[in-house]
């Protein structure tokens, strides 16, 4: 599939090139209209950029694939993945990710009351108060604290707080011996950004392009070169980044996701006394 892959990817790259050649020459003539016109290359345009990247970005993965670091990391992961499964400590598993939640809601709240000069022995103490546990002398106490200190303490009382809980089966979808899909989160917010970027720029290009071949004195085939130029520079450069990309997306963005499942899965095997052997390379 590889191989095919990389054999497409060329081919019908070099069937869009000559595709838009046709159209410089024959399909785009048949309007005198700059709207029309410029609308029809922007389109051909956009086209071309999903096409580009659709082709040639998965080059750029597999190429990422190939990195000693990202496979490092992946192989470390693995092997803890896999004991976790084979000798089945699930349930293990799970408690750690709820002391684990506990512990991050436990700084997470400090931090919030620190952000207004509270301790988290105060603050349970107010909440004491709140309840009517806690003793009068704390009521004389509390004057010494502002009204936004105060506001504070009640909304934390009122509100949980919100973050992403960790799952024990978030530390397991990763691994090659689960047939759920890996749930690269930072990855996938990078491809967002990257499409997103991508179309920006290529509408960009394309209009100055498109620009170019409807204005009046775009004729000749002097004219007609220095367009054809322009259509090749800018799929050369978009082949170029989709590359970069698909490679940046593995060798850094999911090869950190599987470092720090890794560091998870450490962490848990400490916690729950589970011996493991501590040679691994550094990714």
């Amino acid at each position: 599939m590889k191989d095919l892959r990389n054999i497409l990817a060329p081919v019908l790259t070099g069937f869009v090139f000559i595709f838009i050649v046709l159209i410089m020459f024959t399909t785009l003539s048949f309007s005198d209209h700059i709207d029309e016109s410029f609308f029809v290359n922007m389109s051909v345009g956009l086209l071309l950029m999903i096409l580009t990247t659709v082709l040639w970005m998965p080059k750029g993965k597999d190429k990422g694939k190939e990195d000693k670091g990202f496979l490092t990391a992946q192989s470390n992961y693995n092997d803890k993945a896999n004991k976790i499964i084979d000798e089945q400590h699930q349930q293990e598993l799970k408690k750690f990710c709820e002391f684990k939640n506990k512990e991050f809601s436990t700084n997470l709240l400090k931090s919030k009351l620190a952000k207004v000069c509270i301790s988290l022995e105060f603050f349970n103490k107010y909440v004491e108060f709140k309840r009517g546990k806690s003793n009068k002398d704390f009521k004389e106490e509390l004057k010494s604290y502002s009204q936004k200190q105060i506001k504070t303490m009640d909304y934390l009382m009122e509100h949980e707080l919100k973050f992403r809980k960790l799952k024990s089966e978030d530390l397991l979808k990763a691994s090659p011996k689960l047939k759920s899909p890996s749930p690269i989160d930072k990855e996938k917010v990078f491809n967002i950004v990257m499409w997103v970027g991508k179309i920006v720029w290529s509408l960009t290009c394309f209009a100055v392009i498109a620009y170019i071949i409807i204005k009046p004195d775009a004729s000749g085939w002097l004219s007609k070169i220095v367009q054809l130029l322009m259509w090749g520079l800018t799929i050369g450069a978009n082949i170029f980044t989709s590359i970069q990309f698909g490679y940046k997306s593995i060798v850094e963005y999911r090869k950190n996701y599987y470092i720090e499942l890794n560091s998870l899965c450490l962490e848990f095997f400490e916690w729950a006394n589970i011996k493991v052997d501590n040679k691994e390379e550094q990714a």
